[in-house]
């Protein structure tokens, strides 16, 4: 069930331009975006707090359902939606220290469905955003939980468009980094070289 609903959800998963599935895809979105070291240029990471455990799951399966109703999905391929969503997400158990557990709360991560059902949830809160040549927002990407931002503008602009970037009622942790600092990336490290070759 977590594979059908997994292959049913990923035309919408694709269609938003902000997730990205690797960090290669991140670096070549990054060299793409051809944006130069300028003083007032900032790195900015973002990590949500456990995530999967605090995606609300009825009201992204709810979600789901009116995005493709939006879409014009026949009915038979919505309801197979919903009813895999609803069987995958209430029973899943899991072995840990020697004990069966169901996982009542968030996403049953492990499940092939899982990612997709994470994105969708966090990209209606992308739907506003739109990156500029000059001033502003310059770059976005996220990768499930982990979101990668270059932001031309002073600290306190910076800060300023951090405080609405709100993904619901999760937490997010924004790691702001001038630069000439760089910054991880879950596991890449962006900087500018010195060298302009590189």
């Amino acid at each position: 069930m977590s594979q059908v609903a997994d292959y049913l959800l990923r035309p919408l998963v694709n269609e938003s331009p902000w997730i990205v599935t690797s960090t290669i895809e991140v670096i070549n979105e990054v060299c793409n975006a051809r944006i130069t070291a300028q003083e007032d240029l900032w790195f900015i990471a973002g990590d949500v707090q456990s995530f999967d455990i605090n995606v609300p799951v009825a009201e992204t399966i709810t979600l789901i359902e009116k995005i493709c109703k939006d879409k014009l999905w026949p009915s038979w391929k919505v309801h197979v939606v919903r009813s895999c969503l609803n069987a995958v997400m209430s029973h899943n158990c899991f072995l840990f220290q020697q004990k069966i557990h169901w996982q009542h709360n968030g996403i049953a991560m492990g499940m092939s469905v899982a990612p997709a059902l994470a994105n969708i949830y966090a990209a209606q809160f992308e739907n506003n955003l739109s990156c500029r040549t000059t001033y502003g927002l310059r770059f976005y990407c996220r990768y499930i939980d982990d979101t990668l931002l270059m932001y031309r503008g002073t600290r306190s602009q910076v800060e300023a468009f951090l405080r609405e970037r709100r993904y619901g009622k999760l937490n997010v942790t924004w790691n702001i980094r001038s630069y000439d600092e760089g910054i991880d990336f879950p596991d890449a490290k962006f900087f500018f070289s010195e060298d302009p070759a590189r």
